[in-house]
């Protein structure tokens, strides 16, 4: 039981410290760091599928990094993350990943939450959700159990933690005409683990400043789009959170050089409810920004979750700072949510 945090810095290894902040940020998700000090190093390897001594698995390097950044016997005020980075190194070798562009904070953390997705995922069968009736994508609850079904055979610790559902809705105005017994809508889904928000796009109107609200709405907006089934560039096609996740990952894409400069409004809480399907209030928390002084100078604010107090983490650099000073940071480039409890 920790009676105060841990506070140990990483030591600046490379030019790209955003690897750093980046994974500051991510031991401040209290359940995901929870899961991997709860474990043996033993206990861990048995659950990476089809992991040998060649694969050099993420998680495993991931373990590593959180059993020493929440270590209470941990003397030194920081250390080197080269176990890790060695690792995914050696993941990205044949891979089109470039780590050294400006703008490879967004692909970085995609490419972490991947791996120890696909590393850590497992095989549930659920009876309940087994669904007899043929796949219906015109019948709303019935397209949503099947995906459900699908989603349901693999799941993993960040699953449980990131992973929320969206709700497409075609209209096919061309279909409507040729197929007239065909509802008005379809419904697919598909989920995700972060959502991505192409500040340039978004500020096309708004005098380079945007909020959140601009985020969102952008990108739920209708758009016409291909249709599958007539082949006419003739649906219209809206996207909506059906099921919000516990933690919600926000990826402002400020362009492959990372040069954009419009500013967004930090909020240290958020509703989201007009954004989710379900009428009941949804409310996030921040915990964790990324976010930059140049293009290759990134700093970590977060809300340490033992004492409640924030703070920046600049490689080995630990300062305390406060709520206020944190959202007036006017460039983040990722924003760390958690539910609020009366959410959940």
């Amino acid at each position: 039981m920790y009676t105060s945090p841990p506070l140990i810095g990483l030591k600046k290894d490379s030019s790209k410290n955003y690897l750093n902040s980046t994974l500051q940020c991510l031991s401040q998700t209290q359940p995901l760091t929870n899961y991997f000090l709860k474990k043996t190093i033993e206990e861990l390897n048995k659950t990476i599928l089809g992991a040998n001594d060649n694969d050099f698995p993420i998680s495993n390097g991931y373990y590593e990094l959180i059993q020493k950044l929440w270590s209470t016997k941990e003397n030194a005020s920081s250390f080197s993350s080269k176990h890790l980075n060695k690792r995914i190194e050696k993941k990205i070798k044949g891979n089109i990943l470039d780590l050294d562009q400006p703008g490879a904070y967004k692909e970085f953390i995609i490419f972490i939450l991947n791996n120890i997705n696909n590393e850590l995922k497992k095989h549930i069968k659920n009876k309940e959700i087994n669904i007899k009736e043929p796949k219906n994508k015109y019948n709303r609850e019935n397209a949503f159990y099947h995906y459900l079904n699908d989603f349901a055979k693999s799941l993993s610790i960040i699953s449980d933690v990131f992973t929320g559902h969206i709700e497409i809705t075609s209209s096919c105005s061309n279909c409507q005409r040729l197929f007239f017994s065909k509802s008005q809508f379809s419904y697919s889904y598909t989920k995700f683990n972060y959502l991505i928000f192409p500040l340039e796009e978004i500020n096309k109107f708004n005098n380079n400043y945007v909020t959140l609200d601009d985020c969102f709405e952008y990108n739920q907006k209708e758009k016409l789009t291909y249709c599958e089934d007539c082949h006419y560039c003739t649906s219209r096609k809206t996207s909506k959170i059906f099921v919000a996740p516990n933690n919600l990952i926000l990826i402002l894409d400020r362009g492959k050089e990372n040069l954009s400069d419009v500013k967004l409004k930090i909020e240290k809480t958020y509703d989201i409810t007009r954004f989710v399907f379900c009428q009941e209030k949804v409310v996030y928390n921040l915990y964790a920004v990324l976010t930059h002084f140049d293009q290759n100078h990134f700093v970590a604010l977060c809300k340490n979750p033992v004492d409640s107090k924030w703070y920046k983490f600049d490689d080995e650099t630990i300062e305390q700072t406060n709520v206020n000073e944190v959202i007036n940071f006017d460039y983040p480039d990722i924003l760390f949510f958690t539910k609020d409890k009366a959410s959940k």
